[in-house]
């Protein structure tokens, strides 16, 4: 009702005025031709005003608060028209007369309309205002929610590269363990491969030993390089049981130190 407070104050000035000049045609009707008691029929005027005042204020507060006006605008309606012909009734059947007579209510049925009119466009304006305020308030709440989806999104993308990061590190890691243990496979193959061809070099040569301390040092030089008594017989074209015989009779000299494989 505040918000209104001027529409009020100015339907307030309309009502009493019209009251003013309503007053005494309605008095005359009650006295004169209804045959009201002269006392009583002051209060005619006040009545229907009254009511009518009521009926508009109703039908006003009933449009501030959004609601159905219908039956509020119907007595408006009924009573004004009432109040035109009760008017005419006073006033002399002319032009000028019927004028008079339906210009008080008009103006006051007017005025009414013209205000329920305002609050409805004022109605209107606040709920277009307050589903805007509502709406920039939801835009605000996606806009928080679309930072924090950006700022987790960030985060993400910074794990995911320090994990591709660490991986690539445990790879790489990998790869060189990998590439150092071929290259020791390969040193190895190399070097079994020299092993072997030094081996078929041996077996294919004919060795002329002189004396059998000669042959005690080649058989220890032979199980020293890591060849097993059977290899170290067939070069020396003796029995495997030979060579371990011979092996014994080194005297603690030998440079294997007696760990030959068997």
């Amino acid at each position: 009702m505040r918000k209104n407070a001027a529409v009020y104050a100015g339907l307030s000035v309309v009502f009493a005025t019209a009251a003013i000049l309503n007053y005494n045609a309605l008095q005359h009707f009650a006295f004169d031709k209804a045959g009201v008691n002269f006392w009583l029929s002051f209060g005619v005027p006040v009545l229907i005003d009254v009511f009518i005042a009521i009926a508009a204020y109703i039908a006003l507060i009933n449009r501030e608060q959004g609601e159905s006006t219908t039956l509020a605008k119907s007595i408006v309606v009924t009573f004004t028209l009432g109040s035109i012909y009760l008017n005419s009734l006073h006033y002399p059947l002319t032009v000028y007369g019927l004028s008079m007579a339906a210009l008080v209510p008009a103006v006051v049925f007017l005025s009414i309309e013209l205000a329920l009119q305002q609050m409805e466009i004022k109605h209107r304006r606040d709920e277009t205002i307050l589903n805007i305020r509502k709406l920039q308030g939801q835009a605000q709440e996606w806009q928080t929610v679309l930072a924090r989806i950006e700022a987790e999104k960030v985060q993400l993308l910074a794990e995911r590269d320090a994990v591709i990061t660490r991986k690539n590190a445990e790879f790489e890691q990998k790869t060189q363990l990998l590439n150092d243990l071929l290259a020791q496979i390969q040193t190895t193959e190399l070097h079994l491969e020299q092993v072997k061809t030094a081996l078929v070099e041996s077996e294919s040569c004919t060795v002329d030993w002189q004396g059998k301390e000669a042959n005690l040092l080649r058989l220890d030089g032979m199980l020293a390089a890591g060849l097993n008594y059977s290899q170290a017989a067939k070069v020396l074209n003796i029995a495997p049981n030979t060579a371990r015989n011979w092996a014994k009779n080194l005297n603690g000299n030998s440079l294997s130190k007696g760990e030959v494989k068997q």
